[in-house]
């Protein structure tokens, strides 16, 4: 059995510090899954933003509850 393992990186906003972030995964992490975040840092205080983080938030907490019982 595998384990994955996600992280957050936050690097420099330009797309050379991207390609090289890729880069070095490609060659010594081999990464199943990559994808770049859209900043949402303005959002934080929007009442909307809040409810569907909120959301988003139980419903993977429902799915990690799921597969954790069915091991």
């Amino acid at each position: 059995m595998k384990r994955l393992i996600n992280f957050t990186i936050e690097c420099e906003n330009n797309d050379l510090s991207e390609w090289n972030l890729r880069e070095w995964m490609e060659t010594y992490a081999t990464p199943k899954y990559v994808k770049t975040l859209k900043n949402a840092d303005h959002l934080k205080e929007d009442k909307y933003y809040k409810k569907l983080l909120k959301m988003k938030s139980d419903a993977q907490y429902n799915l990690d509850k799921y597969i954790d019982s069915t091991k």
